[in-house]
């Protein structure tokens, strides 16, 4: 191989790794993640990464303005949270000892904990180790961790506003979805009515 063939292929794959950064979801008009390199975060927990990117690329739309947002909070964008970890990592065991507990007395009853003691800091999403095993379970625990968050408020998604009208197609859809998710009713109003509120 020349040495401007291996240039030209540097340069292509430099390409192709901007084109992947900048892609845009064509329906919805919002940037998505789509490459793995995308939602490497230090207070993301490897797994919940790879749930992220899993949601991003079923082609469910909710699903994937679900993993955006959580990126987002992430991140500080429209809302803030302290990360997504696993219940017995540093962060989340750290914040249990602050609140006078410890992190095995925090797992989880249905799949993730929303740790939002002191109100001075910002919240985080813990989910218990045993989940870890099975993707689809740390996929749902990621949608329970995005209902419970807005659920709590003072959080935007990028997916807009649902119509004030509850019985609107989107609020319809979203209650389908968190039905055949789990989430418990009383989470999914106020999931709703907070998106609706935006």
């Amino acid at each position: 191989m020349t040495t401007n063939t291996a240039i030209l292929r540097l340069w292509l794959a430099i390409v192709a790794c901007l084109f992947s950064f900048f892609s845009t979801n064509a329906q919805e008009g919002k940037e998505i993640p789509w490459n793995d390199y995308q939602v490497i975060r230090d207070n993301i927990d490897v797994h919940a990464q790879k749930a992220l990117l899993r949601m991003v690329h079923s082609g469910d739309s909710e699903k994937m303005v679900m993993a955006a947002d959580l990126l987002n909070w992430a991140e500080g964008k429209n809302g803030t949270i302290e990360g997504i970890f696993i219940v017995d990592q540093k962060v989340p065991a750290l914040r249990a000892r602050d609140n006078g507990s410890a992190w095995w007395l925090l797992v989880p009853k249905d799949s993730i904990i929303l740790m939002d003691k002191p109100a001075s800091r910002d919240p985080l999403l813990a989910m218990p180790k045993k989940l870890v095993p099975n993707p689809s379970k740390v996929d749902q625990a990621m949608i329970h961790g995005w209902a419970k968050l807005m659920a709590k408020g003072g959080f935007t998604s990028i997916g807009g506003k649902s119509p004030k009208n509850p019985f609107s197609d989107m609020a319809r859809r979203m209650r389908e979805f968190f039905k055949k998710m789990g989430i418990p009713v009383e989470t999914q109003e106020l999931a709703l009515k907070n998106l609706s509120s935006q």
